[in-house]
């Protein structure tokens, strides 16, 4: 092993105390880093650790991995900064990307959220629940759960139940998010922030049948608001082939 992880914790907004896993070339050739974050309601152990590895090992880079969406790191200061997100974070990095122009150097965005309205029309559950809650929406601290553990109803297909809750059933994951957070999806549009990202290369990996972010609206979203330079890599599977699979193919360390 030619690398070490380590366990870090710093604060973020509003003084929260984040917590994440530092990884570290034990020879270091270069001072880049590449930022990670994972999905909707994810944790890092959730299969982020084999990406975070390969990039490591094969492309000699720090690397942070972190559960959580504000980033204050003071425990390394790398010459450039790549920022990489899958799936709900893969539209964060569109968001920071276009707003950190002067300090991001690249971006990888795997299965991303483009429009969290659009998602959101594919959702029936969450629409009613919005629908329910308009009138009390920031006053209700009720938590749901984000997939019935049962499975008969779930609203998220049996790829998230099998991602959420049989993959990985010894994890410590909260199987819950407030009403609000609903609200908050529903309104978020990462796609705003594609035209503004050039000149930063951005790679994109889509697979061809993604039920949660849909490849349709990712594929668009590359071809009609991605500037240059730009790639895509379009992969066979659905959204959890990238984590259920052998990750080296997905990586693109070299």
């Amino acid at each position: 092993m030619n690398f070490k992880r380590e366990n870090i914790e710093f604060l973020g907004k509003n003084n929260v105390l984040l917590r994440g896993w530092l990884y570290s070339p034990l020879v270091p050739l270069n001072h880049s880093a590449i930022i990670m974050t994972h999905g909707f309601s994810a944790i890092k152990e959730m299969g982020l650790d084999n990406y975070a590895q390969i990039f490591c090992r094969n492309g000699n880079f720090y690397v942070l991995i972190y559960d959580h969406q504000t980033f204050e790191n003071k425990l390394i200061q790398p010459i450039s900064i790549g920022i990489w997100g899958t799936s709900y974070s893969g539209g964060h990095v569109f968001v920071v990307g276009s707003r950190e122009k002067q300090r991001i150097k690249c971006i990888v965005s795997q299965v991303p959220t483009i429009s969290g309205k659009k998602n959101l029309t594919r959702r029936p559950h969450w629409q009613i629940i919005l629908l329910e809650d308009k009138d009390c929406l920031f006053i209700n601290k009720e938590y749901i759960p984000i997939i019935n553990e049962t499975n008969e109803t779930s609203d998220l297909s049996n790829d998230f139940y099998h991602f959420f809750i049989e993959k990985y059933p010894s994890i410590q994951w909260s199987n819950q998010m407030t009403r609000r957070s609903i609200h908050f999806y529903s309104e978020y549009e990462p796609w705003e922030s594609l035209k503004d990202l050039s000149p930063i290369p951005l790679l994109m990996i889509i697979v061809k049948n993604d039920k949660i972010t849909s490849t349709e609206d990712q594929i668009d979203a590359y071809e009609n608001q991605v500037l240059e330079p730009k790639r895509l890599v379009l992969v066979d599977g659905g959204h959890f082939t990238t984590y259920d699979t052998e990750q080296e193919s997905f990586s693109y360390s070299r």
